[in-house]
């Protein structure tokens, strides 16, 4: 019997990329309208080829795949001082991939809070679930001198009982993230979220940063992850974030090897059923509260001093 395959070949006007909304691959002018125009008016998917790309606005992804080939860079301009992130992811479904790490996400501003944010604006954004989201096969870079900055920033505005405000469930996978204060932020109740094969390079000032931070989320699932060349920083952090308390947590897989004498690997403020197993090669170890097992957290790995 036999058998034939259907080629479907799709047509140069079929195929959307940020070139046919004018945006300038020699960074000399700001793409952030062709950015946002493109996402805007495609079917879903929005390629942007090599070059390197300037953006001065926040560009939102909604409901779009964001496909950036290798040799891309987008950056914003250091003299003009955002505020806001790069990318906002707020759609459902919503995706932005490199072809492999290449591919350069990076904020030049001091006051910037995030690079790429999920979810979200903030306590008042009532817009409905926000699922499935995804970042993948790039790089994330800062400027090296923010002290607020995060590579990423999860955000979930839902209060208990609302189920109509929720964002569960991103996937976040093959990054190397460097020069932030802070790599991954999960604020408030931020559920559900994997989150694999990252190298954190140069992340977190000794005072202040880390690679991690449970800032009150629930449920979400780290491994195999690399904190390195960030000397005297702390990897990963638990804190309670007003009535929200970091629980139900697992690491795995994750090497702590920053380097410095007061490196550290965990530090809890608070947390619950929490389980960490991961490698500790920095000299001040962890730093945990002393009813970290009677809260039923659980730590499977000893630093190796």
């Amino acid at each position: 019997m036999h058998m034939s395959c259907r080629v479907i070949q799709h047509r140069e006007a079929d195929i959307y990329t940020v070139l046919h909304f004018g945006a300038d691959p020699s960074g000399q002018k700001d793409s952030s309208k062709a950015f946002e125009e493109a996402l805007d008016k495609s079917p879903y998917k929005v390629i942007v080829p090599p070059g390197r790309y300037l953006i001065e606005n926040t560009v939102e992804v909604n409901r779009k795949h964001l496909f950036l080939e290798a040799g891309v860079t987008i950056e914003n301009n250091d003299r003009i001082q955002m505020n806001s992130p790069l990318f906002w992811i707020h759609g459902i479904h919503s995706i932005i991939e490199g072809e492999n790490k290449s591919v350069k996400i990076k904020s030049n501003s001091i006051s910037a809070t995030s690079v790429i944010k999920i979810g979200h604006d903030d306590a008042r954004d009532v817009r409905r679930n926000i699922l499935y989201c995804e970042v993948k096969n790039l790089t994330i870079e800062g400027s090296g001198r923010g002290t607020k900055l995060s590579g990423i920033h999860f955000y979930n505005s839902q209060e208990k009982g609302d189920e109509m405000t929720t964002s569960y469930f991103h996937s976040i996978h093959n990054l190397i993230i460097q020069r932030v204060n802070i790599g991954i932020h999960m604020e408030r109740f931020s559920n559900g979220n994997s989150i694999s094969n990252i190298i954190f390079n140069r992340v977190g000032a000794p005072e202040s940063g880390c690679a991690i931070w449970f800032d009150g989320a629930t449920e979400n699932r780290v491994y195999d992850f690399f904190h390195h060349h960030s000397a005297n920083a702390l990897s990963v952090k638990f804190t309670r974030n007003k009535d929200k308390t970091p629980s139900y947590n697992i690491l795995q897989a994750g090497i702590c090897e920053q380097g410095g004498d007061d490196a550290r690997c965990v530090e809890m403020e608070a947390g619950a059923h929490n389980i960490i197993d991961i490698n500790c090669n920095v000299l001040k170890g962890n730093m945990l509260p002393k009813d970290f097992q009677k809260r039923k957290n659980i730590i499977l790995t000893k630093p190796r001093n």
